[in-house]
């Protein structure tokens, strides 16, 4: 795929260092003489921040000790994580989780939640001679068998469950269609959701995170208005993954217009969030809780390692302050090749955290407590986000233009 150029000025290899002024010396100052036009007060959005990573565990992996460090270190607050259908039940009723279970366990030992998703097919499930684990199932009730029998094993364990994921990637995690088929996964997920609520009814049921832009695929808005009333009714959430146009290759705040040969050019996130919304409102749920369930960009390319840093960081900022609490970063470890699937970690394949993954920590220090968040009028440019917590206590930082990084301060 042809990649996006690095835009233009504002924001390339630009900073928000994370520095936190531990104090502030009182000056006598004169009066201040009254401002005839005092600033609005920031529109404030509550928040529950969940920093989260994207990473399916075993307790079987040769890595899983390595993880488990990673994890602690990051200090996240969940992880998406994904006992697959064709894993658990490779015989049509017989279930086994036992590699899944314990990495379970160790998490919330941790204090980590597990937000499990629930995907992919079951070759055994679909008639398609050509069937693999990417292939839907021809009866939505066997996959609602498997989604039940989850909830009812993590029931008290699980809160929150994740059906699919980007199934608007047809030639990837929905086969064989290239773009997936919205009204045969609204039927699978209302089915899954159904089995979920039965055997937990504490659970939440998210629609799957489907990739935003449009590319040879349809986008995000278009599969979820096809995707039919029914899965709209049962949805507890909904996710979706803002990367912009793969491989991701432009910050989050990007406007300009994309040389991607398809789709409809470059979204921001604040924008991708609102027309999320809109496509809610349009199917009756207008105040559906938005999640982030993967996102990130991998150092290729253009983007180097404090771009992948400081990208993700406004990423989660800007997205807090439009009422988003969970985001879950891609993905703990880079891989083994220089392909760019490859390097998107949080840590390097040695548990060394690249980065990324340094930012993530603590952008999480930064977080905790946090209870609402705004985005602040800044006149000459750039963007400035306020952070409130306990005690009205305001936390703000600043980034734009200006290459002069401008770190966290108390208001």
């Amino acid at each position: 795929m042809t990649l996006h150029p690095t835009p233009p000025g504002g924001f390339t290899r630009t900073t928000a260092v994370v520095a936190m002024t531990l104090a502030l010396v009182a000056c006598p100052t004169p009066e201040p003489t009254p401002d005839p036009t005092p600033a609005a007060e920031p529109d404030w959005h509550a928040v529950e921040p969940d920093l989260c990573v994207a990473r399916t565990l075993r307790s079987t992996s040769s890595n899983f000790d390595a993880s488990m460090a990673v994890v602690a270190e990051l200090g996240i607050t969940s992880m998406r994580t994904n006992p697959a259908w064709h894993a658990v039940e490779p015989t049509p009723g017989q279930f086994d989780w036992s590699s899944y279970e314990p990495a379970f366990d160790a998490l919330l030992a941790q204090g980590v939640e597990p937000y499990v998703l629930l995907a992919y097919g079951n070759p055994w499930a679909s008639s398609d001679p050509d069937a693999d684990a990417y292939y839907p199932p021809d009866d939505p009730a066997d996959f609602a068998a498997y989604a039940g029998a989850a909830a009812e094993r993590f029931a008290g364990r699980v809160t929150r469950y994740e059906i699919w994921n980007e199934q608007n990637a047809g030639y990837r995690f929905w086969k064989p269609d290239l773009s997936g088929d919205p009204v045969a996964f609204g039927e699978l997920f209302a089915a899954a959701a159904d089995a979920i609520h039965e055997a937990d009814p504490e659970a939440e049921v998210h629609i799957g995170g489907t990739f935003f832009h449009g590319q040879f695929i349809i986008g995000a808005e278009e599969f979820l208005a096809a995707m039919g009333p029914e899965a709209w009714a049962r949805a507890d959430g909904l996710a979706f993954h803002p990367y912009t146009f793969y491989p991701p290759s432009v910050p989050p705040e990007y406007e300009g217009d994309s040389e991607v040969s398809v789709g409809d050019g470059e979204v921001p996130l604040i924008g991708m969030i609102a027309r999320l919304r809109t496509v809610a409102s349009d199917a009756g749920r207008p105040d559906l809780p938005l999640t982030v369930t993967e996102f990130g960009w991998p150092r290729w390319g253009e983007v180097d390692a404090q771009e992948q840093a400081d990208w993700a960081e406004r990423s989660v900022l800007l997205g807090l302050t439009q009422g988003v609490s969970t985001w879950c970063g891609y993905t703990l470890f880079d891989g083994s090749t220089d392909g760019a699937e490859d390097r998107f970690g949080m840590a390097d394949a040695d548990g060394v955290l690249t980065p990324y993954g340094e930012r993530m920590r603590d952008l999480g220090v930064h977080l905790q407590g946090v209870e609402a968040a705004a985005l602040l009028d800044r006149p000459g440019g750039g963007y400035a986000v306020a952070l409130r917590g306990p005690g009205d206590r305001v936390q703000t930082i600043e980034w734009g233009a200006d290459p002069t990084p401008r770190g966290w301060a108390d208001e």
